[in-house]
């Protein structure tokens, strides 16, 4: 009986684990969706996403193509509600 209770230990464990770390994908998505239309945040080299070629910031250029560039604050709202739904739910 107590081995059976410390394997599912481990699976719970293993569970909660990625399930925290998907959460924090959300932490570090919402501040993206929010830049798309300001495209003010550091981008990989050092550019804004002003300051590159159309493309290169990718959730610009997702949003603009999807016809969602207008909701990215919304977006990035919900994203991070995720996270803290999901880290809380690992947590559990």
């Amino acid at each position: 009986m107590s081995r059976r209770l410390y394997h599912n230990a481990k699976e719970t464990f293993a569970a909660s684990s990625c399930l925290w770390w998907f959460g924090g994908y959300f932490l570090g998505l919402a501040p993206y969706n929010n830049d798309a239309r300001s495209l003010t945040l550091s981008l990989l080299g050092g550019n804004t996403g002003r300051t590159m070629p159309y493309g290169f910031h990718d959730w610009e250029f997702t949003l603009k193509e999807l016809g969602l560039l207008r909701c990215d604050y919304f977006l990035a709202q919900v994203a991070h509600k995720m996270d803290i739904l999901i880290i809380l739910t690992a947590l559990l």
